[in-house]
């Protein structure tokens, strides 16, 4: 959950940690070709799993970011878009 004093500036800055992947990535990369050893099967599918989740969690703080930044959704608080979307069966 977004603390309420969320706003734009710290949306950009989520955004720009979504390219923390690439270095990430880069790191997991060096290490493994360049490092002492390379790494077993399992360690690869375990860094490479916990590279993912932890991408899809900075993604889903983007989203709702988005969504509080523009009121969409749950954080909505126009009175004419609330009763639009009343009478909207999805």
């Amino acid at each position: 959950m977004l603390s309420s004093s969320y706003d734009r500036f710290e949306l950009e800055q989520d955004v720009m940690k979504l390219y923390n992947i690439c270095e990430d990535i880069d790191l997991f990369l060096q290490k493994h070709i360049d490092g002492p050893r390379a790494f077993t099967e399992d360690e690869v599918w375990n860094i490479l799993h916990g590279l993912r989740t932890m991408h899809e969690l900075r993604i889903g703080r983007v989203e709702e970011g988005i969504k509080k930044i523009l009121e969409l959704d749950e954080y909505c608080t126009d009175p004419v878009k609330l009763k639009k979307r009343k009478g909207v069966v999805l």
